[in-house]
């Protein structure tokens, strides 16, 4: 079984009959076609309709293969052995409503949560922070739920990087705010340092005997601090970063989002329009 595009794949099951023991010359088997066999147009009949509790069940399809054996014989001949074998598949394709219900919609609303923070805030450390974690942590316990459904495998699969993305959306809005946060303490303790410069007796005591002097080196340092307050706007506020992140976020999940079904629920669908056609029947899914 392959599980690469999990929880949308196809298993297909072959199921082989043969006798290895008895040579086509001896006794050939083959799909019973007589004409006055009610049985003529399907050799193979189900006795009951089956419905797997996971997938949906397509209708067997007959094959049958020839294999030629050689054998040693006398010097100038060798002798071939014939072996006919019958081949049954069926083909199951995987329900995804489940999957949609326990694993898509909760991750996507952990998701969605995370970018709670962006309206929190910035000095509300306590909160981001555990709203970010938590959420980091319901994804990894996720992660480990659907594992369980699974034989270990050493691939990735469909849903591993649905998770994946999920886990790396809430990890990067836990490295926004840290980011965030340093530029916005920064930018605090500089303020404070400029308005400790202000408050200095010294420079009370030179306006007072120096009037002009005082004036000028007031306003010069006056248009320091607007400076560094306009650049620092500029370049890094933590604020304008956090008011574009409440859209950039949501907008790149939606765009994954969006490829990500369209590319998997396009194969999927087909192979529900092959497995209905086979079955000569529209079900709705």
């Amino acid at each position: 079984m392959k599980f690469e595009d999990y929880p949308f794949d196809v298993q297909r099951c072959i199921f082989s009959v043969g006798l290895m023991t008895t040579t086509d010359a001896e006794a050939e088997i083959k799909w019973f076609s007589d004409k006055t066999c009610p049985y003529m147009e399907a050799p193979l009949e189900m006795l009951r309709k089956i419905e797997p509790l996971q997938f949906y069940l397509g209708e067997p399809t007959l094959h049958s293969i020839t294999k030629e054996y050689f054998q040693g014989g006398s010097e100038n001949e060798v002798e071939k052995d014939r072996f006919t074998y019958l081949l049954v598949n069926f083909t199951f394709v995987r329900r995804i409503v489940s999957s949609i219900i326990n694993i898509y919609v909760p991750s996507a609303l952990i998701v969605a949560m995370s970018w709670a923070t962006f309206w929190m805030r910035l000095d509300s450390i306590p909160a981001r922070v555990a709203l970010s974690v938590t959420s980091l942590l319901t994804l990894c316990t996720q992660v480990q739920q659907y594992k369980r459904n699974l034989p270990p495998v050493s691939y990735v699969t469909a849903m591993d990087i649905w998770l994946f993305v999920c886990i790396f959306m809430v990890f990067s809005t836990l490295v926004e705010f840290a980011v965030c946060f340093n530029i916005f303490a920064q930018s605090q303790d500089q303020l404070k340092k400029n308005s400790l410069q202000l408050a200095d007796p010294d420079l009370k005591l030179k306006k007072a005997a120096w009037p002009e002097i005082s004036d000028q080196t007031t306003s010069l340092t006056d248009e320091k601090v607007k400076q560094k307050k306009t650049d620092n706007k500029e370049f890094c506020d933590p604020i304008l970063i956090d008011s574009y992140c409440k859209f950039i976020f949501p907008g790149l999940f939606i765009l994954f989002a969006i490829i990500y079904w369209s590319y998997n629920l396009t194969a999927y669908i087909n192979n529900i329009a092959v497995l209905l056609h086979e079955n000569g029947e529209l079900e709705e899914i």
